[in-house]
């Protein structure tokens, strides 16, 4: 499985504003996890997709919010452009049989062992031995990089999936799988 890795922090587009309130602030660097995840997903499953061309067509649809963040609507909306099966779930147990299958996973986090604040990332997969495969586009700033309980190898962070339930503050799950076109 070939999972592409986007960084919202690339020199590319990192200063691209990711805003509809004009705050020079809202950047894709400061504030566009969730555009750089989908077009992870995106990029991963279907097409090449920059993260400023989703961050792009999410302002264009409506999905960013005014303060930091991007409506949950984005993630079924990615799903219909790029007729991918999706699913807005609560269930760990769907999680891992998409991930089993080849799918993807987006995770919306609230504060804590994987996220400083409110963040998106992303599920690549799930190993025989129960590790997940996490995208993180904000991993530079990730508090867990540094924990013994966390693998780093370049791009991909490695967390048991015990680890993961217990300790991620997970609060939305989005999963996605290629059907046949």
């Amino acid at each position: 499985m070939n999972r592409i890795y986007y960084s919202q922090h690339s020199p590319v587009y990192a200063h691209k504003p990711y805003t509809i309130t004009g705050d020079p602030h809202q950047t894709i660097a400061r504030s566009g996890c969730a555009p750089t995840c989908a077009a992870m997903i995106v990029s991963s499953l279907r097409e090449t997709i920059s993260p400023l061309t989703m961050a792009n067509i999410f302002l264009e649809a409506g999905f960013r919010t005014e303060d930091t963040g991007t409506s949950w609507e984005a993630f079924d909306y990615i799903g219909k452009i790029w007729e991918l099966e999706t699913e807005s779930i609560a269930s760990f147990d769907n999680m891992i049989s998409c991930l089993q299958t080849g799918g993807m996973v987006a995770v919306s986090l609230s504060e804590g062992f994987l996220a400083n604040n409110g963040h998106i990332i992303t599920l690549s997969s799930i190993s025989k031995e129960g590790v997940l495969t996490i995208l993180d586009p904000d991993l530079i700033n990730n508090p867990a990089k540094n924990s013994p309980r966390i693998q780093v190898e370049e791009t991909r962070l490695y967390c048991p999936i015990d680890t993961f339930a217990r300790d991620s503050n997970y609060k939305g799950l989005f999963t996605y799988n290629a059907r046949v076109r």
